[in-house]
């Protein structure tokens, strides 16, 4: 069983238009991988071998010096989920498992970061 999860990452994910248009097809694979080695550093232990059988309600709070229109912050969000299934923790990222919430925070003087609540019932 897993215990609910709280990260922090210490960057935020491009809006999505830069993330569609912008860069090339590989640029997803590697916003994946560098939001899973981060995500992996945090964890206490080893990621879990199975994906859970429980629905996850994940959190996703952007903290930047611009905010974007809610459809880029969630389209920019999206290599994040795919980290998250890709280390197990959550089962998919279809909407009959996993309920996704992005936000949102306007920052000033400091540099951006992004936090992940996973919540699991």
């Amino acid at each position: 069983m897993i215990p609910d999860l709280k990260f922090i990452l210490p960057f935020e994910p491009p809006p999505g238009t830069r993330l569609k248009k912008a860069h090339p097809p590989s640029a997803h694979k590697m916003i994946t991988w560098r939001v899973m080695w981060a995500i992996r550093d945090t964890l206490k232990s080893a990621a879990p071998s199975k994906r859970p059988e429980r629905r996850a309600k994940v959190k996703i709070t952007i903290h930047r010096t611009r905010i974007y229109t809610a459809e880029n912050s969630r389209t920019g969000a999206t290599p994040i989920v795919t980290a998250l299934r890709k280390l197990n923790l959550i089962h998919s990222e279809d909407p009959r498992w996993t309920e996704i919430e992005t936000d949102q925070h306007l920052i000033t003087g400091a540099l951006p970061w992004t936090e992940i609540e996973i919540t699991y019932y």
